[in-house]
């Protein structure tokens, strides 16, 4: 059992131990002062249960960020397409309101790619037809997947014979380029387009490039056409959203 002498140097060795630096710490000083004439310091208190919300709210929005799914409700109010509603109302609202998601399908054999309709709207308040459709590679360590559009997106690419001198606006360069797009994308490098190998994540796999060719309702006989839009997500998927007016 300790003896008093003992107790009271414990208690001074802690004191002296919380009290390190105050020599340095007028303000720290100021407060003791007023502490030992019975003054209360104004202390700002944070509370423990704020930082456990703002924790909690830190942890939401990176589970949000994390998974968004890239489909037409994403497109018609977060991406370009929300100039949709801004221009036209009616189609926006039509759009959404018939909206039928994961719709049943089936899927052709690929040994590279799967592909899979997100979502359809058939809306003929608007005499309109709209698809989102995700393709992502089965092979994510040996390949990478980009859109056919972001290849020469510029249309400059002459193949052989053009100049290997590129500049931003060469029209006869001689090289692919392949194009990033900023709005989705976690690329974090100097330039937009480039050479693949250079703007692709991981030049040391190898680039598949997937193009939707046309668009064929009911029974085969009736080929549709449009307007598409193509993306990236930074998970690698490629993501199509393609309107038909039905008119």
């Amino acid at each position: 059992m300790k003896s008093d002498q003992e107790i009271m140097q414990s208690i001074r060795t802690a004191i002296d131990d919380c009290t390190k630096g105050i020599d340095n710490a007028p303000s720290l000083q100021y407060q003791i002062a007023r502490k030992a004439k019975g003054e209360e310091p104004v202390v700002r208190k944070i509370s423990t249960t704020f930082i456990l919300a703002m924790a909690i709210l830190a942890i939401t929005v990176t589970a949000l960020a994390a998974g968004i799914i890239y489909n037409q409700n994403w497109y018609y109010n977060e991406n370009n397409g929300r100039v949709l509603k801004e221009n036209n109302l009616v189609a926006y609202e039509a759009i959404l309101a018939n909206i039928t998601e994961n719709p049943e399908q089936s899927q052709s054999n690929s040994d590279l790619v799967d592909v899979v309709i997100q979502d359809v709207s058939w809306a003929p308040e608007a005499e309109m037809l709209t698809i989102s459709f995700r393709a992502s590679v089965k092979d994510p360590a040996h390949y990478e997947l980009h859109g056919m559009w972001a290849l020469d997106t510029d249309g400059s690419y002459i193949g052989e014979g053009g100049s290997t001198t590129v500049t931003d606006d060469s029209e006869d360069r001689a090289m692919h380029w392949l194009w990033r797009t900023f709005e989705t994308e976690e690329y974090s490098g100097p330039r937009r387009y480039g050479p693949p190998a250079e703007m692709m994540d991981d030049g040391n796999k190898k680039l598949l490039l997937i193009e939707r060719n046309d668009i064929t309702l009911f029974d085969g006989t009736l080929d549709v056409f449009g307007s598409m839009d193509m993306l990236r997500t930074p998970e690698g998927d490629v993501v199509f959203v393609e309107e038909v007016s039905l008119d």
